[in-house]
């Protein structure tokens, strides 16, 4: 007889976990001075924005490894560097004189840093720590999306009375803001949609991946106590996520392409588990009475797993990917 196929890829978790860095308000505004007069307030405006362009790059940059990386001590070590910049970026704004006695934009920029501060130093240490052990089960991802979605929020209040304070400033100094179509409240507002969007796809998707791995787990170590048990549980997660994932409202009422591709991920576990891991499982409690069709048949269901889930998860990686692309803007050459 032939022996059996492998199993070569159930045990880890692939998809893209991807986050954004939401409500990191760039002051992107453009001044425009109704006379010559104004030029030094332009500049004062100008001076302000310019350093909170340099704290969304750094943030950026952070994020992205957040992301990508798993290992902890870097992103531990980058969160500390981001804790240096902000630290020396307060400093400089601190040190800096109130424009014609108004103190209010500088003032509020400056709170805001210290709340960007703050939340590194606090909750985005917690982000980590949780990272650390987010696969290891649905509620610990969970955790990990609260824990950012405390970090997210605490940005995004913070930015926004930053950018009330500039408007507050520009009116008193006769100044007139042109909020272009990519202005930093409407790139805020689009970051919070989409990484809410995302999030709640993915976990979803999430909790099928780690029923089919527990389901894996059992045959692997052939373990016919729990092997039947195990299918069962994969089929009520993949029935729960597609009844989760239809309740989801299309990214912007328009685009539903990567919940549709999480449906299909989440539907090709389902009826594996109703059908072909069912077959599987009959199997390996018969071991000691298997027929050339019964290793056959197995064989198949191997081969045909391995090169059908690979190419739906990178399906579904894809999707999140092009979706990321089309709706979030570049800021200074990066995504």
């Amino acid at each position: 007889m032939n022996k059996l196929i492998t199993i070569t890829s159930t045990s880890k978790l692939q998809s893209l976990f991807w986050s954004f860095c939401i409500g990191l308000i760039c002051l992107s505004a453009s001044v425009v001075s109704e006379a010559q007069s104004f030029k030094t307030a332009t500049e004062y405006n100008d001076f302000i924005v310019a350093k909170q362009h340099k704290i969304i790059n750094t943030n950026i940059e952070y994020i992205s490894k957040l992301v990508h990386a798993d290992d902890f001590e870097t992103i531990e070590n980058h969160r500390k560097e981001v804790i240096k910049k902000l630290e020396q970026t307060i400093a400089e704004m601190q040190a800096l004189p109130p424009y014609k006695k108004n103190t209010a934009f500088r003032d509020e920029t400056t709170k805001a840093f210290e709340v960007y501060l703050a939340a590194f130093s606090q909750e985005f240490a917690t982000v980590n720590l949780n990272k650390m052990d987010s696969e290891e089960s649905f509620e610990n991802m969970e955790a990990l999306f609260k824990a950012q979605d405390a970090a997210e929020a605490k940005l995004s209040t913070a930015g926004l009375k930053v950018e009330k304070a500039q408007s507050n400033f520009a009116k008193k100094n006769n100044m007139r803001l042109e909020l272009s179509e990519n202005s930093a409240a409407k790139d805020m507002l689009l970051f919070n949609e989409l990484n809410t969007y995302n999030r709640s796809v993915f976990l979803q998707q999430f909790k099928v991946s780690k029923a089919n791995h527990a389901f894996f787990t059992a045959v692997n170590k052939k373990n016919t106590n729990t092997m039947d048990k195990e299918r069962k549980q994969l089929t009520n997660a993949c029935t729960d996520a597609l009844s989760n994932l239809k309740t989801i409202k299309p990214f912007k009422n328009e685009d539903d392409s990567y919940q549709k591709s999480g449906e299909e991920l989440v539907n090709y576990y389902l009826q594996l588990s109703q059908k072909d891991f069912k077959d599987m499982v009959q199997i390996i409690q018969n071991k000691d009475q298997l027929t050339q069709q019964d290793m056959d048949r197995y064989n198949e269901i191997i081969q045909s797993f391995n090169k059908e889930s690979q190419r739906l998860l990178k399906q579904f990686n894809q999707t999140s990917e092009d979706l990321l692309k089309k709706y979030i803007p570049k800021i200074d050459g990066r995504v």
